[in-house]
């Protein structure tokens, strides 16, 4: 069964850019913050935009209270 999408399992993340399912620490220059839904069954989690996954487990997550609207994605 799916878990619903709600405030608690999204965090705010940079993705990280990698052929190699994100494992490198790369993040591109010009990169936004993204929403990546954390789910338990799970080991990689998919941003909202669908264009990004990665371990939201791993990395550091960013608080975005204060953050511009034009540095954050706006796909969802």
């Amino acid at each position: 069964m799916k878990q619903p999408i709600t405030q608690d399992n999204i965090v705010w993340q940079l993705p990280m850019a990698s052929a190699d399912n994100n494992n490198t620490g790369y993040v591109h220059g010009n990169a936004k913050t993204h929403a990546f839904v954390v789910c338990d069954d799970s080991l990689m989690h998919d941003s909202l935009c669908k264009k990004y996954c990665q371990g939201a487990k791993y990395f550091e997550t960013i608080n975005i209270e204060g953050v511009e609207e034009k540095h954050l994605c706006k796909s969802a």
